[in-house]
């Protein structure tokens, strides 16, 4: 789990990570944002996006919350269990876009 930002719900977002996956029998690498509420409870998420094959990558998505509630996020990386991944993930960036 990233630390969570405050977000403007009325913006849209452009989040992207690097993502080197170096080994992956099974499954996937998932890519989710956590939504939260001013005192930090958790709203709901929003499953953006999975990394199925090895390679070097930047992984971009949009990002826009789900209602006027929702007033910090957090990215979540998912791993499948029993995938064999070996993966580097570093160089998460939240860019307001509009």
């Amino acid at each position: 789990f990233a630390p969570q930002i405050a977000i403007d719900t009325t913006k849209a977002y452009t989040v992207s990570s690097y993502l080197n996956v170096k080994q992956l029998t099974s499954g996937e690498v998932g890519y989710y944002i956590d939504e939260y509420d001013a005192n930090g409870n958790w709203i709901s998420g929003q499953y953006k996006t999975g990394v199925r094959s090895v390679g070097s990558n930047t992984v971009t998505l949009s990002y826009k919350a789900s209602s006027t509630r929702v007033k910090k996020a957090s990215l979540q990386i998912i791993v499948t269990a029993n995938s064999g991944l070996l993966a580097y993930f570093d160089n998460v960036v939240w860019v307001l876009t509009a």
